[in-house]
């Protein structure tokens, strides 16, 4: 088997790991199109006046800021695997709150909560597929194959909002929620419980612990690293790409 062989044969055995990872920008672009997209369906369903239509707008884009600022400090603090498999769980939960929300207030939290977890989650999934491929040419080809999720989650919370457009009241935006919370629990449970993922994750660690030994360096790959190391070009061409 040559090189190239070698390395696609690689790129299909980490593919899965990719997917998930490209779940979260699915959830992360649903959140800020599916918001969009029946905005004026929840104010309309809730009573909202339009200073709250705004704020609530603008708590999203600002959660997802300080959510995707504290992904460094959430990975020191939980762990980076930790991190990666647990977000979706508190997105589900802020999404949740979305459905069953029937005040302003509620709402807002549950924006909020959705907002930070789905800022939080995109470079940590960035970073867990760095960490756990086994090569350079791997981890890019697996980081640049997330940017289609984003596209896809916008196009998916455009159809969804569509479809539900003529239901009375607050329903439509309420069934646009529960399905991108559907979504957060089966990728929280394809995380976590995925035996596949676990080894990945095991055999990771091993190969940064071995590398880190033979160079006698001590700094391991973390959100920091992937953005500023020797490869910043690359993971921020990326991680800016699917932003846009």
């Amino acid at each position: 088997m040559n090189n190239n062989d070698s390395g696609q044969s690689l790129v299909k055995k980490y593919r899965p790991l990719a997917v998930a990872a490209g779940i979260g920008s699915i959830l992360g672009s649903g959140i800020i199109v599916g918001l969009s997209a029946t905005i004026t369906v929840w104010q309309s369903g809730l009573g909202l006046t339009n200073g709250q239509v705004g704020i609530i707008s603008s708590a999203l884009t600002f959660a997802i800021a300080i959510g995707a600022l504290l992904a460094g400090q959430i990975t020191h603090t939980f762990g980076l695997v930790h991190s990666f498999n647990w977000l979706n769980l508190i997105y589900a939960i802020g999404a949740l709150i979305c459905v069953f929300s029937n005040s302003y207030w509620m709402l807002l939290i549950g924006v909020i909560v959705t907002g930070l977890a789905s800022g939080a989650d995109l470079p940590i999934s960035l970073t867990v597929v760095s960490h756990d491929s086994p090569d350079e040419t791997t981890s890019a080809s697996l980081v640049s194959s997330t940017q289609i999720f984003w596209q896809i989650g916008v196009f998916m919370s455009y159809v969804c909002a569509f479809i539900v457009s003529k239901m009375s009241g607050a329903s439509g935006a309420r069934v646009v929620f529960t399905i991108l919370a559907i979504f957060a629990l089966i990728t929280w449970l394809w995380r976590s419980l995925s035996a596949k993922f676990r080894t990945f994750h095991q055999d990771g660690e091993k190969r940064w612990a071995e590398r880190e030994k033979e160079e006698h360096v001590t700094e391991k790959v973390s959100i920091k690293t992937v953005f500023t190391g020797s490869n910043k070009s690359k993971f921020m061409g990326f991680f800016f790409s699917i932003l846009i």
